[in-house]
Parts: structure tokens; sequence; C-alpha cells
């Protein structure tokens, strides 16, 4: 079995990030019999890792498993966070005397040390911890990286370096003509503390630079790029299932960048749409014109990202499932799983 874990910046920089990391999984996943894929959900760039790795599962649901990387005291509680647990396949915590889950650098170099396949979207010009990290992965024998780094980006990073002061700039080219840090620190006669400190100012003004240039252009994409999540099947609306469904909402929102939801004709006028209203504006919500005869809306699932239905006793759980199993991409979130999960953790 392959093991693949990641390896990112704390802010995304490539409007096509969902493409990259997707490109990326598949290729290992095609490469493999078997692929278990960890994630330790430390900002937005591993979100998009777990969100791509749903996304792989529900293409290849023999060949993908998703373990997720939790603290010590969160595992002993089964407790995932805003994630449904049932999404997940397992659950684990670094076991290893004095490594605290927070702990971002030492927590990767142990997922790393787990894997066989290490996915990389780091751009070494920022000069981050991440690139320690990078060295550490490559010193590692059986390890195979693929570096889904974008080279226009790294372009537009080289792009900006006029933003810098003169001094910042000077250390950055020296070290990008392959100087060491003592040796640039001893060209321009500082230590290398103070060497250190102005080069992360000037990586500073080039990241938050490079972060408006992605809010930017997503800003575009968002409006070619539709996610959509289509709700039908729901069950009766009670205290716990809009509950249950305003969990599933803010998940979707917050971790899977869905930004549209099409729900049932028959739940137009229900509490199902005013938890929706809730959280959206009224233009990202529409309603489906297809009767449904059968239970399963086919066409809302054949043109959607992810599907929300409650099959605890609908008749047509095992239709849904098995539709929803054939698309291969569309990925099913159960209310009454998730609402079994949040009574558990009550409880």
């Amino acid at each position: 079995m392959a093991v693949c874990t990641f390896l990112g910046h704390n802010q995304i920089y490539d409007t096509e990030i969902d493409f990259m990391l997707q490109s990326g999984i598949d290729r290992i996943v095609t490469e493999n019999e078997k692929t278990d894929f960890l994630i330790f959900l430390h900002n937005s760039f591993y979100s998009k890792c777990f969100l791509a790795v749903l996304k792989a599962r529900a293409k290849y649901p023999e060949k993908v498993t998703l373990t997720l990387v939790i603290p010590e005291e969160d595992y002993r509680k089964n407790q995932t966070g805003d994630i449904p647990r049932y999404l997940i396949d397992r659950i684990i915590y670094p076991k290893q005397k004095d490594l605290n889950s927070s702990d971002y650098k030492n927590v990767i170099r142990w997922l790393i040390r787990q894997s066989t396949h290490l996915i990389s979207c780091l751009y070494r010009t920022f000069y981050e911890q991440g690139n320690h990290i990078l060295d550490y992965a490559q010193n590692k024998e059986d390890l195979q990286i693929i570096d889904i780094a974008n080279a226009d980006t790294a372009q537009a990073i080289l792009d900006r370096t006029p933003k810098m002061n003169d001094r910042e700039r000077l250390i950055f080219e020296r070290l990008n003509d392959g100087n060491s840090p003592k040796e640039v620190a001893e060209a321009i006669g500082i230590s290398r503390n103070r060497l250190a400190q102005v080069l992360n100012h000037g990586c500073r003004t080039l990241r938050q630079s490079m972060h408006s240039r992605y809010v930017y252009l997503s800003a575009e994409c968002r409006e070619q790029r539709k996610s959509v999540c289509s709700i039908f099947s729901a069950g009766t609306v009670t205290y716990e299932s809009l509950n249950t469904f305003e969990y599933i909402v803010s998940f979707l929102l917050s971790r899977c960048g869905v930004t549209h939801f099409e729900i049932a004709a028959g739940d137009q006028h229900s509490g199902f749409m005013y938890v929706l209203k809730k959280h959206m504006e009224p233009d990202r919500i529409f309603c489906s014109t297809e009767a449904i005869q059968t239970g399963i809306n086919t066409d809302a699932i054949d043109r959607s990202d992810f599907c929300v239905c409650n099959l605890s006793g609908s008749p047509s759980a095992k239709e849904i499932s098995e539709y929803i199993l054939q698309t291969k991409h569309t990925v099913l979130v159960d209310m009454g799983q998730v609402c079994s999960q949040i009574q558990q953790a009550l409880s």
C-alpha cells in the first residue's frame, strides 16, 4: 500500500491549486493498488488537500482511504472538529514521546516518516520553515516526492522582488544565486541573525503581494467555476435534523468551498431553506425543477460535487448510494450518519 502526505504553505498562492492537487493525487492512486492519504489540517492548504482526497475517494472508492491526524486529546474523545466523522476512514495521532500535535514542523516530519509519497506545493523563494522540511523529505531514500508547484507562480514571486528594499533584495538575490546564509552575511557585514530578520521582512512583503494576487485572480475564477451541493430526500424537519443540517452546511462552506446549493422543490419553504438563507446569499440557492418519481434526483446528482441526503429510513437509500457511487465524482454526505455522530459526541 502507498501512503501519501502533503507539504505546503500557510497561505495559498495558486488559483489552480484544486486541479494541481487532484492531478497529483490521481497519479499516485492510478500507479498503486491502494493508497492511504494522511491529512493534518494545519491551515487552508491542508483543507484543500482534504477536499481533493474526498473527491479521489468518490472516484476510486476501493483504492483510497482518508486518515485524519489530530491531537491526542481529540483522538481519545473520537472528536474531529467541524468534519463529519463518518467521512473519515480512520483517525490517528503522532505516537512519539514529547511530540506536540501543535508543533507543525515536527508533525509533518513524523508524517513524512510514515509515508511512501509526498505531494509538495512549496516555493523555496519564500524562505520559510517548509524549506527545511522539504530538505528533510529529500533525504528520505524511499520517499517519492511529487512537486506540483506552478512555474508561473514561481516567476510571479521573482517579478515582485522590486517591492523589497535594496538590502532585502540584495540578500534575496545572493541566496537565490546559491550562496549560503553564512556567506551572504559575511559578504555584506552583518550577523546571520540580522540577515534572517531582514530576509524575513522582505519575504513577508512578497507573500503579502502574492496573496493579493491570489485573492484577485481567484475572485475571477469563482465567477467561472461553481461548486454545487444538491439537497433532496432530507427527511422530516426536526430540531435535531436542522442542527445536523446547519453543521453540514457550515462544513461544506468552510472546508469544501461549496458556492451554490440546489434544494428539492418540496423543501423550498422548509426549515432547511431557512438554514441555507442564513448562511448564503439568495442568488446562490436554487430549487430543482425536475420531478422526482423514485426519491432520487439523478439530474441533480450528476451536476453536483456534493449531495446531502438523509438515508436513515429512506426507502431510496440503496438506490441513492449506488447511483452516487457510479458518478465517480459526487461526495455523499448522509445526514443520518452525521446526526448519530453528533448524538454520540453529546452523550
